[in-house]
């Protein structure tokens, strides 16, 4: 299926990228494997060749296009997004994207799914707990794709840690001080 599209797209190692795309999903899609392990956010081996960047940022749109009815324009959004993820230390400031709707049901978390197929290190996830959430981040730097994520603008713990992460995150260099362990010790985290 994919690997014949991509074929088809004159896409030159078009196997290996699925291979990769779906092996990175398999073990990113949330924090912990099915025995509550956690998982292993691995960086793709490096092509061989020479990567025309253009030419990559038009797959990833035609990807987008392939699976996703989307607003015009939004599929070089998205694609600019995941092509940035995998060059994300080159920069100060990164992106956010907010996936936004007038109706329930229409695609949003699929549009995660999908975006968790070509981006770094990817972690889709719901509400994390506060204690996951910073872990996870700090030990493994992923690209959060948060899935209902109108409960960051709620009330308690998780929406405030959310908040603050997201006020910071995006800026390097940025932290967000917690206590953590026993002895409350402070940390910062981002």
């Amino acid at each position: 299926g994919a690997i014949c599209r991509l074929e088809d797209m004159k896409v030159k190692g078009g196997a290996r990228l699925v291979d990769a795309a779906l092996a990175t999903y398999a073990q990113t899609n949330g924090a912990h494997n099915n025995a509550g392990q956690p998982a292993a956010f691995a960086d793709p081996e490096p092509w061989g060749d020479p990567v025309d960047g253009a030419g990559l940022l038009n797959t990833f749109q035609a990807f987008f296009c392939r699976f996703l009815i989307l607003p015009t324009g939004a599929a070089d959004v998205l694609a600019s997004f995941a092509l940035m993820t995998h060059a994300v230390d080159a920069f100060d400031t990164a992106p956010y994207i907010v996936l936004e709707s007038p109706t329930p049901e229409c695609g949003k978390t699929r549009v995660l799914e999908v975006l968790a197929l070509l981006t770094a290190r990817p972690w889709f996830t719901l509400m994390p707990s506060t204690a996951v959430l910073f872990r996870v981040l700090e030990e493994y730097h992923p690209t959060m794709l948060l899935d209902e994520c109108q409960a960051v603008r709620g009330h308690g713990e998780a929406a405030e840690n959310v908040r603050d992460l997201l006020l910071a995150g995006y800026k390097r260099g940025a932290k967000v001080p917690r206590c953590v362990g026993d002895q409350q010790d402070r940390k910062s985290v981002v």
